[in-house]
């Protein structure tokens, strides 16, 4: 859903769509924690390869790293920058990359 909220809003942010952009960036991602949190089996999913990795590998540091970028995202979005769009993707695959670069 993350990738879904941050394409959607880029879009908007692009069209100068600042308060939708910026609810569907964050509304979304909130809406669908709160799903998983209410009706996901959530000690499945940590049993889950993607679910193990995000135990150990997601410390704040990294949530911090993937905000950042996201944030850059959303800058590049408003301002029509294509390649800050693509810094901020990277940006936020590296703070997904903790485990690979510890």
């Amino acid at each position: 859903m993350d990738i879904t909220a941050a394409v959607l809003s880029s879009v908007l942010l692009w069209r100068h769509h600042l308060a939708l952009g910026l609810g569907v960036r964050y509304g979304l991602s909130v809406l669908g924690s709160l799903v998983v949190l209410r009706w996901a089996d959530v000690e499945r999913l940590r049993g889950t390869a993607a679910g193990r990795y995000v135990l150990v590998h997601m410390p704040p540091s990294a949530q911090a790293v993937r905000l950042v970028g996201d944030g850059v995202m959303s800058v590049g979005a408003w301002h029509r920058r294509p390649t800050w769009l693509m810094l901020g993707a990277v940006v936020v695959v590296a703070g997904w990359s903790h485990g690979v670069w510890g």
